[in-house]
């Protein structure tokens, strides 16, 4: 009796002792299921990547091919945690096959690609064994830089609110990005790559999740179940050019980003920042709501003011600013033509000259990275201070113009209104920039009848546009520089960084006696070879609008845009473009195919609520000969 009152008493003080040992948190439980996950998809790639190098250097380059595609598709699995965490990793295991030079850098530090995109353009090319150590070489590369996350990851916390973020993160990359074979253009992976990454999106919400879905998590369900739909959708063809888009985004990938962003809001903590170029709080990336039109200038407010975009549109419109009170913003850039001014090349200040280009749409020129056609400019306070100030434009000294709006005592209220509460209540260059660009951010359009289609609002779309957006992301190409949903070159899936390219346009259109332009373009920025007559990628939404086209106005018509495209660009007319980016190949699009793909274009013209002008100006009653300004201005 003693013994057994004795091991009572034993177990008594074991179970007290021990109850003074903290247990491991549901926090710390869910990031270890979910590393323990990304760990063993981590060691299994390992694996494969060891057999890739040993059949590359046994010249078993067929085999070699084989592995490749699993090595990609095992990476699919952990992309979208590699992606957040260690993006600047990421871009060197999966990114473009492009040089490229970073703004901050030295002017000549070229940044080479690296990674499985280039280990596809060598495999898939010729001569194998010239290329063999280079392809050794990347694949040694691939392995480092997925050991050195897998280490660095241990030191991360993976919340729930970091789960479900990086899930629609690489939701978006996955259906603007891999879907359209733009990171396996010779492979042709894509289809089998989606499938992958949705089947690993499934494992990692059963791993994350491994209790019995019920009441706010049925959402999770729901979402497994529309993956498993859109897996067995692509499965049923050979090759995802065989798809119906419109189908894919409209009836998958809307609904799937839906109840993402539905899952996170009812399991993760209310979270977002919005301190990126998306909000993952909008339904799908197709909605006006989903890019953060303040990102590309943070130290402004993330909410408009009604208030201060007035006061911006009445400045915009008002030749006041202008040094002969004749110019305005809207010289350059008319509502009536998407803010462009229909002409090969802007008129200078003088009435008589042109500018060296013409003025680009300002619709939607808030959710890019970078303005003007060689990229030089960050935000649009930027922008609009550098036409004011410059001398061929509008001005050459902008104080000047301040002082002109400070005697009128209707602006003067308007600034007081519009920045109440801050120090720009009285009239600076300061608060009149960022009432320009706040007018400026307001011109975002989302609302085409290609949008409306995709949306599921209305069947808007004809059969020959329907089958223009297939070709645009097919055969055409269009869509590798113009991405999803900007139709700009404004890159998902964070949609932070704005692509320029090296087209080889032609300084005349006349293909029987080819020259280049002149114009450096983005190489008269950075000195560089690498971007000597590269120009920003420009938007195509509202394109029907804005002819002429190229940064020169070289072309009338956009069937003169697409033969040109057709060609091979630049070199395929027979110019010497060393640096061209466009491919020179020929995209044997017949006469009616590029037909069909401008009649899909014009589907995405929509400036519905965009072009209303002020009715009048703001008076100076002590100045009587400024009140015979002409709203947008005189020429």
């Amino acid at each position: 009796m003693k013994r057994i009152v004795f091991l009572f008493i034993l177990l008594f003080i074991c179970l007290w002792q021990f109850s003074f040992i903290p247990s491991a948190s549901e926090d710390e439980l869910f990031n270890k299921r979910v590393f323990s996950y990304i760990n063993t998809q981590h060691d299994s790639l390992q694996e494969e990547l060891a057999l890739l190098n040993t059949a590359l250097k046994t010249d078993k380059f067929d085999e070699a091919k084989n592995i490749f595609l699993q090595c990609r598709t095992r990476y699919k699995k952990t992309e979208a945690f590699v992606a957040y965490f260690f993006p600047g990793d990421a871009k060197f295991i999966n990114g473009g096959v492009e040089q490229e030079i970073e703004d901050d850098d030295e002017p000549d530090f070229i940044i080479y690609p690296h990674g499985l995109q280039v280990i596809e353009k060598v495999l898939y090319g010729s001569d194998l064994i010239a290329h063999k150590q280079q392809l050794i070489n990347e694949t040694d590369s691939v392995a480092d830089l997925l050991k050195r996350c897998t280490v660095a990851m241990q030191t991360m916390n993976i919340s729930q609110r970091v789960f479900f973020e990086a899930l629609q993160i690489h939701l978006i990359r996955l259906f603007m990005v891999t879907a359209l074979n733009i990171e396996t253009p010779e492979s042709r992976n894509a289809a089998v790559e989606m499938i992958s990454a949705f089947k690993s999106m499934k494992e990692l919400i059963y791993r994350a999740y491994p209790y019995e879905y019920t009441g706010r998590s049925m959402v999770l369900r729901v979402f497994v179940e529309t993956m498993e739909s859109t897996s067995a959708y692509l499965s049923a063809y050979p090759s995802v050019d065989q798809i119906d888009f419109i189908k894919l985004y409209s009836k998958f990938y809307i609904p799937l980003s839906d109840q993402l962003r539905t899952a996170r809001g009812n399991l993760a903590e209310e979270n977002y920042q919005s301190t990126t170029a998306i909000d993952l709080n909008a339904t799908s990336v197709f909605e006006k709501s989903a890019f953060n039109t303040f990102f590309f200038n943070p130290s402004q407010t993330k909410t408009g003011s009604p208030e201060r975009a007035e006061l911006g549109k009445k400045l915009f419109f008002d030749p006041v600013l202008s040094d002969n009170n004749q110019r305005s913003c809207a010289s350059c850039h008319h509502p009536d033509k998407a803010f462009t001014d229909g002409l090969p090349k802007s008129i200078s200040m003088d009435g008589k000259n042109t500018l060296t280009r013409n003025a680009p749409t300002l619709i939607n020129a808030a959710i890019q990275g970078r303005l003007f056609h060689d990229a030089r400019t960050m935000n649009l306070e930027n922008q609009a201070d550098e036409v004011l100030r410059n001398p061929l434009e509008m001005h050459h000294d902008l104080s000047s113009s301040l002082k002109k709006l400070k005697r009128s005592p209707e602006y003067v209220a308007y600034f007081r209104d519009a920045f109440m509460g801050t120090a720009d209540t009285f009239i600076n260059a300061h608060s009149a920039l960022l009432a320009i660009a706040e007018y400026e951010r307001t011109l975002v359009s989302f609302n085409s009848r290609f949008d409306k289609t995709i949306r599921g609002e209305e069947n808007a779309l004809s059969l020959d546009e329907r089958e223009g957006f297939h070709l645009f992301l097919t055969k055409g190409k269009c869509v590798t520089c113009h991405f999803l949903p900007l139709f700009s070159g404004t890159t998902p899936p964070d949609y932070k960084v704005s692509d320029w390219e090296v087209l080889g346009t032609p300084k005349v259109n006349d293909r029987s006696k080819p020259e280049l332009d002149p114009d450096p373009g983005r190489g008269g920025v950075h000195k560089t070879s690498l971007y000597r007559h590269a120009f920003k990628t420009p938007g195509l939404r509202n394109v029907a609008l804005t002819a002429p086209y190229m940064h020169n106005g070289v072309f009338n018509t956009l069937d003169e845009v697409m033969d040109f495209y057709n060609a091979g660009g630049g070199k395929g007319w027979g110019i010497d473009v060393p640096n061209q980016s466009l491919s020179a190949d020929s995209l044997r699009l017949t006469k009616e195919e590029s037909r069909k793909i401008i009649s899909f274009l014009k589907s995405l013209t929509d400036t519905t609520g965009l072009t209303s002008v002020p009715a009048s100006l703001p008076t100076f009653p002590r100045d009587p000969e400024f009140n015979e300004r002409k709203v947008g201005g005189v020429y």
